[in-house]
């Protein structure tokens, strides 16, 4: 690794000694019912905070009743990328590979109740768990499937806009 990064090894090896960083993204359509301190904002995602120590999630009921969803902050960059790429907010996502549903989820900050969200996920098992996700947070126009992706193909569907996480590609097909 130290010739990969040359110059840049000391800061990556320093960073494997910190504390990770927690971040949560709050639902636009719930109110902000936290039990636990916040700090800055995550810059690209106006809806993001830093948690400044991170509590046990799975015993606040907020949580469970889709208040917030917690996030790793670089994964909601893709929130300033839709912005950035002025997809209309009237537009048909389609999110492959979706579970557990934190690309769908974010998706609602930005795609209004005149677009649809279309959240696919291969595994029947994971589907089921991206479903109470998409349930908890409370966006009209979800749509869950799960199956092959060659499926989908047959339907005729179109979509503005495709997601794809590429590392959980290997069992889409």
């Amino acid at each position: 690794m130290r010739e990969i990064l040359a110059e840049e090894y000391p800061d990556f090896r320093d960073s494997l000694e910190m504390q990770p960083v927690t971040a949560i993204r709050l639902n636009p359509l719930k109110s902000a019912h936290l039990q636990f301190a916040v700090s800055d904002s995550v810059p690209w995602c106006n809806a993001a905070r830093y948690v400044d120590t991170r509590p046990t999630f799975t015993t606040d009921p907020y949580f469970h009743a889709g208040h917030y969803y917690v996030q790793d902050a670089s994964s909601m960059i893709i929130l300033h990328v839709l912005q950035s790429l002025n997809v209309a907010s009237d537009s048909q996502v389609l999110d492959l590979c979706a579970a557990p549903g934190g690309k769908s989820t974010l998706l609602s900050h930005h795609i209004a109740d005149t677009g649809i969200i279309h959240s696919h996920e291969y595994s029947p098992l994971r589907a089921e768990t991206l479903k109470q996700n998409i349930i908890k947070w409370g966006h009209p126009q979800y749509l869950v499937t799960s199956g092959n992706v060659r499926q989908l193909c047959k339907t005729g569907s179109k979509y503005d806009l495709i997601l794809i996480d590429a590392p959980a590609v290997e069992k889409v097909c």
